[in-house]
C-alpha cells in the first residue's frame, strides 16, 4: 500500500552539536510544528495522522492578518542571520502561550498597524506584562517594535507607531557587579563540594577568558593556537559581534587541557559528559551562587566584566584587552573607565595604559 503524503507539509532536517539528525514536520511552511523524529510516532502512522489533524484544528490561518508579517520576518535573512540565542529569545517573545506577540497580535489585520490607536494596544499589553516582569516587558515590546519596522521596509505599512516607546525596566548598573576574588575562590569551593566539577570549570574559564555565554559554550580545541614561545591562546570569531578575540590561556586552564580525554572536543560538558547550552551554564551558575550564599544580583554576564577588570589591573595596555574583550579600543576606554569610576583602581595605570597605545 502507498504511503499518503500531504504536499503542504514542510519538513526540516537539523543537525544536532553531537552531529544527531533530527527531522522536524510543520503543517506548511511556516506553520507550526507537529512531528519530530526522536519520537516514536512512525511517519504516515495513524498517530502521525492524528497529531496533524489536532494541530490542524488550532491553527490559525495567516494569510491578510499580522501572523503574516511574523512568519514572512522569521523566514527572512534578517532574522536567520540573527546569533542562534538571539533567534531562540526572540521566538520565545513571539510564541509565548499567553503574552507572545502571535497570541495576543498575531489574529489582528496587518491594517490596524497602520493605525495610531495600535501605540495604545501595545502600551496596555506591555503594562501587563511588566507586572511580573519589566526587563522582558521592554524586550517584548522591542520585538514587536522589530518587526513592524522590518515590515514597514517591505511596504506592509507606511509608519511605525511604535517608535520611542518609554521603557518601563530600570537598567541596574552593571558595572558595579563584579565577582569579587573572594566569592570566585566561595563559588569554585561550594563547586567542588557539591560534586560538580564541570560548574567550577565553567565559571573558571568564564571568568579568565570573559567570554559571552554563547561563546563559552561553543569553546573547543579548534580555538586553542600556540605562539612561537609555546604559549597557548584561544582565537575565535564571537557570535554576537563577529570579531576575532585572543585570549591567553591561564596555567590552570591550560593543565584541565592538556587532562582533557582525547575525543573530547568542547571544553565545557554537562555532567554526563556531553556539550551544554547557555541556559544550562547560567542556570549552573544561579543554582551554585545561590548554594554558595553570594549576593543574588551577580550573574553569568559579569563574569565579562570581571575579566576586563582583572586584566586592566594586571597592566595590560588597551590594544591587549580590546583584543581579548573583542571591543574596539574607544570602546575599552570608555569601558575601563566606567569600570574604574564604579570600582576605584589606580587611575595613574589607566593612563599610562592609553598613553602606550
Amino acid at each position: 500500500m502507498a504511503l499518503v503524503r500531504i504536499k503542504s507539509i514542510h519538513r526540516v532536517t537539523k543537525t544536532l552539536k553531537d552531529g544527531k539528525k533530527i527531522e522536524y514536520h510543520y503543517l506548511s511552511r511556516g506553520g507550526p510544528q507537529f512531528w519530530k523524529s526522536d519520537t516514536k510516532i512512525p511517519v504516515n502512522g495513524p498517530a502521525y495522522f492524528k497529531a496533524y489533524q489536532e494541530k490542524l484544528k488550532t491553527y490559525k490561518p495567516s494569510h491578510g492578518k499580522f501572523r503574516q508579517v511574523i512568519i514572512e520576518y522569521t523566514n527572512s535573512k534578517d532574522f536567520t542571520d540573527l546569533a542562534t540565542a538571539t533567534q531562540d529569545q526572540m521566538r520565545g517573545y513571539l510564541y509565548h502561550p499567553d503574552w507572545g506577540i502571535d497570541a495576543n497580535f498575531g489574529s489582528a489585520p496587518i491594517a490596524s498597524f497602520s493605525k495610531p490607536a495600535i501605540r495604545r494596544i501595545v502600551y496596555s499589553w506591555k503594562d501587563k506584562r511588566a507586572e511580573s516582569s519589566t526587563s522582558v516587558a521592554d524586550a517584548m515590546q522591542g520585538t514587536l517594535t522589530t518587526i513592524v519596522s522590518w515590515a514597514i521596509d517591505r511596504n506592509y505599512f507606511t509608519v511605525n507607531h511604535l517608535l520611542n516607546m518609554k521603557k518601563v525596566h530600570r537598567q541596574q548598573n552593571r558595572a558595579e557587579l563584579l565577582w569579587t576574588d573572594e566569592e570566585q575562590k566561595q563559588f569554585i569551593k561550594t563547586a567542588i563540594e557539591a560534586k560538580r566539577p564541570h560548574i567550577a570549570i565553567a565559571f573558571q574559564i568564564a571568568c579568565e577568558t570573559g567570554l559571552r555565554g554563547s561563546d563559552l559554550a561553543l569553546l573547543n580545541k579548534d580555538h586553542i593556537k600556540k605562539r612561537e614561545d609555546g604559549e597557548l591562546f584561544f582565537s575565535l570569531i564571537t557570535k554576537k559581534k563577529g570579531r576575532r578575540v585572543f585570549i591567553p590561556i591561564s596555567k590552570s586552564t591550560s593543565q584541565y587541557i592538556n587532562n582533557m580525554p582525547e575525543d573530547q572536543h568542547y571544553l565545557i560538558l554537562n555532567m554526563y559528559g556531553k556539550p551544554t547550552t547557555i541556559r544550562n551554564i547560567s542556570k549552573w551558575i544561579l543554582e551554585t551562587r545561590r548554594l554558595a550564599g553570594i549576593r543574588e544580583e551577580i550573574h553569568l554576564h559579569d563574569c565579562r566584566g570581571t575579566c576586563a577588570t582583572r586584566l586592566y589591573r594586571l597592566n595590560f595596555s588597551f590594544k591587549e584587552i580590546a583584543a581579548h574583550m573583542g571591543w574596539s579600543i574607544d570602546y575599552t576606554s570608555r569601558m575601563l573607565k566606567i569600570y574604574a569610576d564604579a570600582n576605584p583602581l589606580n587611575d595613574e595605570s589607566l593612563f599610562r595604559n592609553h598613553e602606550s597605545i
